[in-house]
């Protein structure tokens, strides 16, 4: 039987498309040509194994809130469940995670004090942690989402398959592993 070995992780907030309005933009004006349906059909059938489900999605938010709230959660120990509970709302739910709104729903739904999180986000607490973000992933050169690094491997990049992950785990620790499901 292989060794299972914890994982720890650490997140950095970085925003896809900064440029984006606060109210979103519709995803056929942003990738014009790009075919949502098919590309639904194709991360459901890859994401299915994790029992991660994509909704048909039309709007491309502004994530800088959510990337702030998600800090705000990081503080209070909760980061996990706050990304989780976004992801769901945005990638789900197809809500917009750029709405101050949809972002406190999320919160209330995780046990938040929703209106501390409010002031927090309303009065810019994590401005500057955001700011310090964005230049460590200019200088890491980080330019897509998701992008992963595993000590003394080349990064990966992008929504791979687990394979990918387990190859470089394996090189990394130099032994056999066994993926928790």
């Amino acid at each position: 039987m292989k060794e299972s070995y914890p994982i720890a992780d650490t997140w950095l907030p970085f925003e896809v498309h900064p440029e984006t309005p606060l109210s979103g933009v519709a995803i056929k004006d942003r990738f014009p040509g790009w075919d949502i349906d098919e590309a639904v059909v194709s991360f459901n059938k890859r994401c299915a194994p994790f029992r991660i489900t994509f909704g048909h999605w039309t709007i491309l938010s502004n994530s800088h809130l959510a990337l702030a709230a998600g800090e705000f959660a990081r503080d209070h120990g909760q980061h996990d469940a706050m990304h989780e509970g976004l992801f769901h709302a945005c990638f789900t739910e197809c809500r917009n995670i750029g709405d101050m709104g949809v972002i406190l729903d999320v919160a209330h739904k995780i046990g938040f004090d929703s209106s501390a999180l409010e002031r927090a986000l309303t009065h810019g607490d994590y401005e500057s942690r955001l700011i310090e973000a964005a230049k460590e992933t200019r200088d890491k050169n980080i330019t897509a989402a998701p992008t992963f690094f595993i000590e003394d491997q080349p990064r990966i990049v992008g929504a791979v398959g687990i394979e990918i992950f387990k190859a470089a785990l394996d090189k990394a620790m130099g032994k056999g592993l066994e993926i928790l499901g």
